[in-house]
């Protein structure tokens, strides 16, 4: 029997493969697909590295995300070749899986996160996150700032926190998101603030650094 002529669904509409290698395929898509969601479950936090260059001292992160985002095109091209495999209108949704995937793999191979990093200097400290391409920087100057402190606000997903400063002259306030390299660095950004006079502000909770956001560490 022959493609056209091999029926392509059940009496109950489910899809029936016509080459054996698309059920083996299939098994290996949903294989992969729960290692990455037990792996993206259980993962934790990056690990953050510190690493001092000259007077300044640079807090970086080894993370994983990368690897998914060319996990994901690998796995959307094997279930585009399963659909394509079996005829009809499952050809069509071959098509679609192939453009994303190729949207997909371009994004793998431009999305450099390499450059997330905090680097704090005798004056001030610099985080910047993004792509290496598109940084996102966000920078506070020790040396023109008078009050600095770390404001609390409800999120979706828990609390979020920002490092706040207010400038000498005019009170101008910078806001700075606390993530994991932040919250690494947070010790020796205040103890540095503090060094260069400025006024530490106490946070929700009546302490300088949340609970939630100590690591290792009394402060």
């Amino acid at each position: 029997m022959d493609e056209k002529n091999t029926p392509t669904v059940d009496e109950h509409g489910n899809p029936i493969p016509v080459h054996p290698i698309q059920v083996r395929l299939a098994r290996i898509v949903i294989v992969v697909l729960v290692v990455m969601v037990v792996a993206l479950r259980f993962s934790g936090t990056p690990t953050v590295s510190v690493v001092t260059k000259g007077d300044s001292t640079v807090y970086m992160s080894d993370s994983s995300f990368n690897l998914f985002f060319i996990i994901l095109p690998v796995i959307t091209g094997i279930t585009a070749f399963v659909y394509a495999l079996q005829p009809g209108v499952y050809r069509l949704f071959a098509t679609v899986l192939i453009a994303i995937t190729a949207w997909l793999a371009y994004t793998a191979f431009n999305i450099d996160t390499s450059n997330h990093n905090v680097t704090v200097t005798p004056t001030g400290f610099t985080r910047e996150v993004g792509t290496k391409s598109r940084p996102i920087r966000h920078s506070i100057d020790f040396t023109t700032t008078a009050y600095l402190y770390i404001d609390q606000a409800p999120g979706d997903r828990g609390p979020k926190y920002e490092l706040v400063a207010n400038a000498s002259a005019d009170g101008a306030e910078t806001r700075v998101p606390i993530f994991d390299l932040m919250r690494s660095a947070l010790p020796q950004i205040l103890e540095t603030a503090g060094k260069n006079n400025v006024m530490i502000g106490e946070s929700a909770d009546g302490s300088v650094i949340p609970a939630a956001l100590r690591v290792d560490t009394g402060k």
